[in-house]
C-alpha cells in the first residue's frame, strides 16, 4: 500500500478537511457528571494545563445530570480562569 503524506488527498472528493492553514481549528469538549465534583474539578484542571496552539479555538460544554445540581459554581470559577482560546460553559 502507498503511503500518502498529504491527508486532504486521503479524503472522499465530498469530505474537506477540518482545518487548512488558512482556517482555525475550533475542538468541542463535552463533559457529562452527576455527582463527582472532585473528578470534575482535576478533569478541568487539567484542561486548564494543555496548552492551545495558536489558531485553535477549545470550548468546554459542562453537562450535570443530576436532581441537586452541585457544579455550577466550581464550573463558573474554571471558566474565569481560562484563557480566551477556551471556552467552559455550564448547561
Amino acid at each position: 500500500m502507498r503511503r500518502i503524506d498529504d491527508p486532504a488527498k486521503r479524503l472522499p472528493r465530498s469530505i474537506s478537511p477540518i482545518a487548512t492553514e488558512e482556517t482555525d481549528l475550533k475542538i468541542a469538549i463535552a463533559l457529562c457528571t452527576r455527582d463527582r465534583p472532585r473528578m470534575l474539578q482535576c478533569c478541568l484542571t487539567s484542561l486548564l494545563n494543555l496548552g492551545i496552539p495558536d489558531g485553535v479555538q477549545a470550548a468546554v460544554v459542562v453537562v450535570e445530570n443530576s436532581d441537586a445540581p452541585s457544579c455550577e459554581g466550581l464550573v463558573s470559577d474554571f471558566a474565569r480562569q481560562a484563557p480566551p482560546t477556551l471556552q467552559i460553559v455550564y448547561v
